[in-house]
């Protein structure tokens, strides 16, 4: 019976071993998800963030050329000069919303996959808890059927041996007997 209990305590403690080694390989390929994630949003800003420059460069380039054109036209050109001005401050404020937008987005999917990745871990931290608790019940359940099993041998003992005594004493009885019989 003790070898049995060994082999079901192994089976057992193998088994929380093989559970706690594939949760720890999801929670692994979780961060490195999340890591992926984070590291794509990252390039994707860098990538706007450089469009933007190009863009404001450009615009910058444009404007100076303009801005030499209305000196040189400034009595004929100062309207459109005005026109384009306006025109490239809509475009920044329309790129600095887009980006603001942007940025809460980013912002709220972070936060999304921080909370998706607390109530992982969260329950995780639940089925080992769980796994810790049933691995006690077992053991505690494993200790009382060893001592039933202890006591119900030590019952069977002692009744072998009152019987295998009372065996013993019918028999010499029975000898005294036949002998004073001869």
């Amino acid at each position: 019976m003790r070898v049995q209990k060994l082999v079901i305590s192994d089976r057992l403690y193998n088994f929380i071993i093989h559970v706690i080694t594939e949760l720890k390989k999801k929670v692994s390929a979780s961060r490195c998800l999340y890591i992926s994630h984070i590291e794509g949003m990252e390039n994707v800003v860098r990538l706007h963030k450089a469009s933007a420059n190009r863009s404001l460069k450009d615009i910058l380039d444009q404007s100076s050329s303009n801005a030499r054109c209305v000196e040189k036209l400034l009595a004929v050109e100062a309207a459109k000069g005005r026109s384009i001005f306006d025109e490239l401050h809509g475009t920044l404020s329309t790129q600095q919303g887009e980006i603001a937008v942007f940025a809460r987005e980013i912002r709220k999917r972070f936060n999304d996959s921080i909370h998706h990745t607390t109530d992982i871990s969260e329950f995780i931290n639940g089925v080992f808890d769980k796994l810790m608790e049933e691995s006690k019940e077992i053991g505690n359940h494993a200790n009382q059927v060893d001592e039933i099993q202890m006591k119900n041998i030590n019952e069977f003992k002692k009744a072998f041996e009152e019987q295998s005594r009372s065996d013993a004493e019918k028999l010499i009885a029975d000898v005294t007997s036949l002998f004073s019989s001869i």
